[in-house]
């Protein structure tokens, strides 16, 4: 399994290192540890984080790797903070494309398997 940093990831999304780290605390992988004003500040994961993650062997740099199925989860939040795509919440079937599709609404059932999702970002959903 293909397990790369943030910041790899990021750059394949065409957004920040930084930017991705916030939807992976969004989503709740990894949580901001504020250690105080002497010591090193640092992402945290989540127990839910370290099942899509590990340490690199890296004597070196020790980089927290992520593994494909975090870009995925981190692309379906961001489309629906962004509100420029969406993905059904049970299968992952795009719907945007799905006939009578709307984006302005708040639910969408899912023409392939008849679920409901959300077209909102609401934490709640990522706990």
């Amino acid at each position: 399994m293909k397990m790369v940093t943030a910041k790899k990831w990021a750059q394949s999304m065409g957004i920040s290192e930084d930017e991705f780290n916030e939807y992976l605390e969004k989503i709740n992988y990894q949580v901001w540890k504020d250690a105080g004003p002497s010591k090193t500040e640092m992402w945290n994961i989540t127990e839910k984080g370290r099942q899509h993650s590990k340490k690199s062997r890296n004597p070196f740099v020790r980089a927290i790797l992520w593994d494909f199925d975090t870009l995925v989860e981190v692309t379906r939040v961001r489309g629906k903070i962004t509100k420029k795509y969406f993905y059904c919440d049970k299968c992952g079937a795009y719907l945007s494309t799905q006939s009578g599709f709307d984006f302005e609404l708040q639910n969408w059932e899912c023409k392939k398997c008849g679920h409901t999702s959300k077209l909102y970002y609401d934490s709640k959903d990522y706990e």
